[in-house]
């Protein structure tokens, strides 16, 4: 099979490109997706979210190596396969880098990166449902709108958050990303509305072929240029090639590996797994770095959560709501939380955000089995945690802990976190 281009990886940058490079009527593009198809209600259904960033068929579910600064344990890494990549299974929350994230990359030589070279990107690639402006888009293929109907708890946090001297942000993806306000959302009508949708919406197209199962093994080379690629798809070898282009578009994590496979990275970490040395690139797969957040746990009166929607029979009621008529609270997305950032000036020096707080109004269920824990600490009498030794938090528990959980009638309920958008430590993608 031939065509002009070849994308590999539908997700939010390879989908993304295919649809634009498809609009083209005189251009082949063949999209290829190791998942399968888009549209499950799971994917759909906002707050069904959980259902597939947890595990199970559309999610590769990685794990990390042991982490020695985290006890040796294996974190636990989802990535979307599926039409739509890992946007299909995240929490939908829409933010777009900080203006100096782009400014300091031209400052470095990027050139063309600048905030003022993205933003018109950035604004044909959305359709901000409350209306565009000099900042934000209301053409694009991608819907984004705000997160509404605030819970009491969430509105409480907000107005800590401007007494505390943050103020509020009116829209932190336009002019100033500097204070609370609530989550932009790529949710529209009910529905999440990311890359799945729109590969839906155009996969007829007669110059897009989505091959879907097909999972790349190798880039094809010829001369020292890539020229294809090879794919795994119903138990068979296939090769597709292309006139113009191959666009690597697998992901942070599966990018990497596929170059490397194809014979491009370090030369020593190809040969110690015996693959022929193509090119000699040490930065593949290196400088790896992730958005970490740190929840805590803290318990709330009997009912200002929004805990009682996890009782069966409550989430049978608005999960047949939402499938009727696309409305209730399986509209948003529940699952990661209502949350609401305040972004924090932690490196005054430059007056750039380097992390932001956020709040649960419910629990949390934690998946130990993935590598994820979660721990509830005991305090002491001066309201601080008890730490057991290397500073790690002990487990709550306890005839003490039953007593006092049984007497109050209540459970953890809200969850503020912090959200590191700037880590220092950096990782690797690595055969």
């Amino acid at each position: 099979m031939r065509y002009d281009y070849l994308v590999i990886g539908s997700g939010s940058s390879g989908g993304m490109v295919a649809a634009r490079l498809s609009e083209d009527p005189s251009i082949s593009v063949l999209l290829l997706e190791a998942g399968g198809r888009e549209g499950h209600w799971t994917i759909r259904m906002p707050a069904a979210t959980r259902n597939n960033f947890l595990g199970g068929p559309r999610n590769w579910c990685f794990s990390t190596e042991p982490e020695p600064w985290m006890d040796n344990r294996r974190i636990f890494q989802p990535r979307g396969k599926v039409i739509g990549g890992s946007s299909s299974l995240n929490g939908m929350v829409f933010v777009r880098g900080h203006r100096e994230d782009f400014n300091r990359w031209e400052a470095a030589g990027a050139e063309g990166w600048s905030y003022e070279d993205v933003l018109p990107h950035f604004r044909t690639m959305e359709t901000c449902l409350r209306g565009g402006d000099a900042y934000r888009g209301d053409t694009g293929p991608i819907s984004v709108s705000r997160m509404s109907d605030l819970h009491p708890m969430e509105q409480a946090f907000l107005e800590a958050v401007d007494q505390a001297g943050y103020g509020m942000a009116h829209d932190y993806n336009g002019a100033d990303q500097d204070g609370g306000t609530a989550f932009d959302v790529n949710i529209a009508h009910g529905e999440r509305s990311a890359t799945a949708a729109l590969i839906g919406r155009i996969r007829n197209r007669p110059n897009l072929t989505v091959l879907t199962g097909a999972h790349v093994t190798r880039l094809l080379i010829e001369g020292g240029r890539v020229t294809g690629a090879a794919f795994i798809r119903n138990g068979t070898e296939q090769e597709a090639r292309c006139d113009a282009e191959v666009i690597l578009s697998a992901g942070a994590v599966q990018s990497p590996q596929i170059l490397m496979l194809s014979g491009i990275g370090p030369a020593g970490q190809l040969r110690s797994h015996g693959i022929t040395v193509r090119h000699d690139l040490p930065g593949v797969g290196e400088n790896l770095h992730d958005h970490l957040e740190v929840h805590i746990k803290h318990r709330s009166a009997a009912g200002t959560s929004r805990n009682g929607l996890l009782k069966p029979h409550h989430m049978a009621a608005i999960g047949l709501q939402w499938f009727l008529s696309r409305t209730g609270p399986r509209r948003d997305n529940a699952q990661p939380g209502r949350r609401f950032p305040s972004h924090r000036k932690g490196r005054p020096v430059s007056g750039h955000p380097v992390s932001f707080l956020a709040l649960l109004p419910r629990r949390l269920v934690a998946a130990a089995r993935q590598g994820r824990l979660l721990l509830r600490c005991r305090t002491g009498a001066d309201g601080k945690p008890r730490l057991g030794k290397a500073g790690k938090c002990r487990p709550a528990g306890g005839a003490d802990h039953a007593a006092e959980r049984t007497a109050r009638g209540d459970r953890p309920q809200g969850l503020p976190g912090q959200h590191q958008d700037h880590p220092r430590d950096r990782g690797a993608a690595r055969l």
